[in-house]
């Protein structure tokens, strides 16, 4: 775990005009009120959406260049696993599949009586962590109801080997001199070289290998989502992380999708355009969606006001179908 301080990116950001223009996509969490599994893992309404990354054949988000990501996330409490992104595929796929052909890497909540650890009997406290190699890569404990400002990047040290440097920032906060909690881990190389899957695509909402899995779903409150096709440095990571606009001179260059402020839930197209002036559509995979809350009225909320609670009693916030 590290800490970073950072004043080398010096930002211009155009401020909101009141919390009334910023918008949340609310997911509900998984059905089951304890353990991995439960009787509602495998119900029809999938909630997830994802932007398509294999573009006329061609990887436009390669392992080998790198890429970053940003987000804000309010988790509420749920049983067992999260998703917040996967970079994998959207459909046709399983765990296997995308951990021996394809490779994948995600940050989320992780449930800690997974790994033994005492008072996580019922798999409702958990850790922030990578998901990635088929294993969990934990962190700092996760805090229910509280708004995270994060970022990701991913960045090939070893062009021969493929051995790859991930960051996670779990906690990001502004400033003059902005601050990080972040905590890394080194890949080996594995996914560098493989092919990717015919469906490729980064996805947010629920994990991509949902016809076996259906109890690894966002469970909270996210926008500010930004990709970038390349490892920003940590000062740009930072600055963009904090600012609904793109602010550093990287960022603008490396866009590759962003959907800072959605308005509806089917608001994918992304925000900006890309150097080549290409805006990028984002999918539902299915005819659910997420609801858009505004940040105003977030503290009325059910679900956050009751985000800390264990998930029998936030039962509006369970998704049965």
């Amino acid at each position: 775990m590290g800490i970073i301080k950072s004043t080398a990116t010096k930002v211009s950001v155009v401020p909101s005009t009141g919390s009334g223009d910023i918008n949340w996509m609310y997911f509900k969490g998984n059905g089951h009120t304890s353990q991995r599994n439960g009787e509602w893992d495998h119900i029809n309404l999938q909630r997830y959406f994802y932007i398509p990354i294999l573009e006329s054949g061609k990887d436009t988000l390669p392992w080998l260049g790198g890429f970053s990501l940003t987000w804000q996330l309010i988790p509420v409490r749920q049983a067992a696993y999260y998703t917040t992104f996967f970079y994998s595929a959207s459909q046709n796929t399983d765990f296997y599949d995308l951990r021996d052909n394809n490779g994948y890497v995600g940050c989320h909540p992780y449930p800690i009586s997974s790994n033994g650890e005492p008072n996580g009997e019922l798999h409702t406290i958990h850790r922030w962590e990578f998901s990635i190699d088929g294993g969990d890569q934990l962190s700092n404990l996760v805090g229910y109801g509280q708004k995270f400002t994060q970022a990701f990047r991913m960045r090939v040290d070893d062009l021969g080997t493929g051995q790859s440097a991930l960051r996670f920032h779990t906690q990001i906060t502004g400033g003059n001199t902005p601050t990080s909690q972040y905590f890394d881990y080194t890949h080996w190389g594995s996914y560098a070289r493989l092919a990717p899957h015919p469906y490729k695509a980064m996805v947010f909402g629920n994990c991509p290998w949902w016809r076996d899995h259906q109890h690894e779903r966002l469970s909270g409150f996210v926008r500010r989502i930004k990709i970038f096709s390349g490892s920003l440095s940590d000062a740009d990571l930072l600055a963009e992380s904090l600012s609904d606009q793109l602010v550093t001179t990287a960022g603008k260059n490396l866009l590759w999708w962003a959907k800072t402020n959605p308005s509806s839930p089917d608001d994918l197209l992304s925000d900006f355009a890309d150097k080549n002036g290409k805006r990028r559509q984002g999918y539902w995979i299915d005819s659910a969606r997420c609801t858009i809350v505004r940040d105003q009225d977030l503290a009325n909320h059910t679900a956050l006001q009751k985000a800390t609670l264990p998930p029998e009693q936030n039962p509006t916030h369970l998704e049965r179908g």
